[in-house]
């Protein structure tokens, strides 16, 4: 996958995390209390891996050669993590 093609899938990703922060908080603001404080701390997660994202995401996008591999090597891993530990609190709260 190319450098360009990295950086659009590195875009849909965080335009998806957008998209789940969104949900968490049309669920949150009609979520009785103790609900509505598990999706903050959702939200608040979804927020720092947002952050990261962007940051790697600028990061490649100066990044060449080796350093765009291995900056791509991790941002796949911090994507596969966020994935799972969205899926888990989405199956908690079921």
């Amino acid at each position: 996958m190319s450098q360009q093609n990295n950086k659009e899938q590195i875009k849909e990703n965080l335009a998806e995390i957008q998209s789940r922060l969104e949900d968490l908080k049309a669920k949150a603001a009609q979520a009785n209390e103790q609900r509505k404080a598990e999706l903050e701390k959702q939200m608040n997660h979804l927020n720092e891996q947002q952050e990261s994202m962007q940051k790697r995401l600028n990061e490649i996008q100066e990044a060449s050669g080796e350093a765009f591999d291995h900056i791509k090597s991790g941002f796949q891993s911090a994507w596969q993590e966020l994935n799972q530990a969205f899926n888990q609190d989405q199956n908690r709260s079921k």
